[in-house]
Order: structure tokens, then sequence, then C-alpha cells
């Protein structure tokens, strides 16, 4: 057992130390400077080896095991950009989503390791992503030489999240999608501006936009299938700057989520379609672009079998939680796009209270329980030392 190779339970309050300190310093998506430099801090005293990435924040580290394949560990280290800054240093960001807590879990998961490993089959690569937020950072790591530090054939990439309405310590272990693929968009209405008082010799891209986002709320609802889970959302619109005139552009953006991919393209040339005709009727032209698109993040078939022998284990170490079933959520994570280097394995790690009242990610009364760190470190850890070997290596040099 994990727990038994060393003082547990200091290690643990060790790991609340540092999730303490990340939290106190909260950097946006991008701007994880101070977050990085704590990382490599502790990489280095646990004796990993840093990597060569081209990347800007955050870090890859390595630990050699004895086998001839790797495996891959990866947290989020960004914190939410806030609408409405809070009145304190550091605040126009706030770790209400609990990356503080997936980092300190990680370089827990890490000490672990280094103190086991005669029990390394695999080498272990710690992947410590910044800009999951803006669903940017995991293809940043990976055209940042990502691709190019792996010297062994890859046989899984591993991650999780928390999770506030499942209980501290559940884990979701099974087979399947756990965030939705995500498309995001940005549509622009290009019309004729002109004074408000003569609407007659303008053609009125805000009227055009208007009736897009109403027509763009029958695409869930007419034009997919009550059984394939869509979300079409128009998050911002920006256009005109005065009271009395009519502007000539109207900008839109927002993002369309679906758990099959071939749900979210329909919904996109819906869109599109709708966009086009509107703007046509009302004398405008509408330009719509794919400004980012990540996968779904799920738990191969690939891995599904070792995704839940590692949760049998930590269940049985830490005697709390257990194996529970949950459906999908709607967000998304970037993490999916590891499935270009192996198959991909997504857990969710409970970090609710039970008895308290269930605050969601972003919100600002978020808090993860205590219970989660243990149960999340050893779940990256025992994942590290499942012999997955990879049925058909994909040599470092092809991918």
């Amino acid at each position: 057992m994990l727990k038994d190779s060393l003082d547990f339970e200091g290690l643990t309050v060790r790991a609340e130390c540092i999730r303490q300190r990340l939290n106190e310093h909260p950097e946006p998506s991008g701007e994880e400077v101070w977050a990085t430099e704590l990382i490599r801090h502790e990489c280095e005293r646990l004796g990993l080896e840093l990597l060569p990435v081209k990347i800007e924040t955050g870090c890859v580290a390595r630990l050699r095991g004895s086998g001839n394949y790797a495996v891959a560990l990866r947290a989020d280290i960004d914190a939410v950009t806030l609408e409405f800054p809070l009145r304190r240093p550091f605040g126009k960001a706030s770790h209400t989503c609990g990356h503080d807590h997936h980092t300190a879990a990680l370089l827990m998961a890490a000490e672990l390791l280094c103190a086991n490993r005669n029990m390394l089959i695999n080498d272990v690569y710690f992947i410590f992503q910044p800009a999951e937020e803006t669903l940017k950072g995991a293809a940043a790591m990976l055209n940042g030489g990502l691709r190019r530090v792996f010297d062994k054939p890859l046989a899984a990439v591993y991650g999780l999240h928390n999770r506030p309405e499942l209980p501290a310590g559940a884990i979701v272990a099974q087979q399947g999608v756990r965030m939705a693929a995500k498309m995001d968009f940005e549509l622009t209405v290009l019309g004729a501006g002109g004074h408000g008082g003569e609407p007659q010799l303008c053609r009125d891209p805000i009227i055009a936009s208007a009736q897009i986002i109403e027509a763009a709320q029958t695409i869930v609802s007419r034009s997919t299938a009550p059984q394939d889970a869509c979300v079409v959302s128009v998050c911002s619109i920006n256009g005109g700057s005065t009271q009395n005139f009519a502007p000539t552009a109207v900008t839109m953006t927002g993002s369309i989520r679906a758990l099959k991919r071939e749900v979210q393209t329909a919904a996109f040339e819906r869109l599109t379609r709708l966009a086009e005709s509107i703007a046509g009727i009302n004398g405008c032209t509408a330009r719509i672009q794919r400004t980012a698109e990540v996968p779904a993040s799920e738990i191969s078939p690939r891995l599904a079998v070792f995704a839940m022998a590692s949760a049998q284990r930590v269940i049985r170490e830490l005697g709390t939680g257990g194996i529970v079933s949950a459906e999908p959520a709607m967000g998304a994570d970037d993490f999916a796009l590891y499935a270009e280097l192996a198959p991909t394995c997504y857990y969710w790690v409970g970090s609710g209270t039970e008895g308290r009242d269930v605050h969601p990610w972003h919100d600002r009364e978020f808090a993860a329980d205590p219970g989660f760190l243990p149960a999340a470190a050893l779940l990256y850890a025992y994942s590290a030392l499942m012999d997955a070997a990879p049925e058909e290596p994909r040599s470092p040099q092809m991918r």
C-alpha cells in the first residue's frame, strides 16, 4: 500500500499547505508565473527531471521507471478570471474551479511515486498545464514540444477533475464521456449604420442579431434529437456605442457543446444557415467562424479496466468514498486533446461535503472538501503504477 511507504498524514498536510499557497496566489490563464515557479521548485526538491517544453507557464517533469514505455499524469494550474474582481491582491482571478487542488494532488502523487520507485513499471511524466479555462493550454503544450519529450512509447494519459456534486473521495471511473466536446464561435453581422431617427436608411445589424439569437434556441429544441445532449449558447454581444446611431456591425461569441461530435457539427451547420438567412432577410450579411474546439474528455475503452482497478485500490486504501456513476457534464476540458498522444482516462473525484450546500464550479462560494486531496493523489499514483502497456506502441517520432 502506498500509504504505508511514508508519513501519509504528514504528506497530506504538506500538500494542503501547497494548495493553500496556490489558492492565495490565483493567476489567470496564461499568467501562471508564480504557480509555475512553485511547481518547478517542488519538482526539483523531489529530484524529478524538468523537461524542455517551450511554453511561457506550466512545466513537464519526468520520473524514470524500469520498463520500456511511459504514462503521463496531467493537472491544470490556472484560476478562473472573475467578471467582478475581488478587493484583495491578485483579485482578478480565483481558484473557484479547484485547479489548486488538482495541482497539489499531482505534486503529492509525485512524492508518493518517488518514495516507491521500486514499484514503477513506467516512466511517469507529470504535466502541469496552464490555461485550461481558455481551452488553450493543452494545445500550447503540444505545440511547445510536448510531443517530442517522450523517448518511450506512451501508453496512457491520465487526468482528473473534482466534482462538488459528489461526496469527497467518491470516484467516477467507468468508461465513457465525462466532459462534453466544445466548439467556440464568433459570429459577426454586417449591416449599414445610420441615424436612429431614419431607420429606413439603415440596415440595422442589431435587429438581425436579436433575431439570430432567438432562432438559435430552436437548434436544440427543433433540430436535435431529444436523446442527444446539446447546448447552444450566445454568451456575449457587442455592437454600437451611442443611443442614436445604428452600428455597422455586431459581433457575438458563444459555444456549442455536445457529447457526440456529429451532433455538434450538425448544430454548427444549422447555426450558420440560420445566421446567413436571417441576416439576408434584414439586408445584412453574416460571417461565422470557429475560434476554438476540443473533443469530449473521456475514459477510453482501452483504459477502462485499468481505471476501475486504480479506483478500487484507492477506495480500499483510504477506507472512504466509493466508486459511483454520474451523468456527463456539459462543461469542457482541453485534456481531451492529449488523445493525440495516447488513450486518455479522465476521472471525476468527489469534492463535496455531505450535509452542506453544493457550490458548483466557478461559484464564488466553491470550496473542495479536504477529503478530495488524498483520494485524488492516490488515484494519480495508482494509475501511474498500472501495467497499461500499449497494444500497438506508437513511436515517439511518429506522433
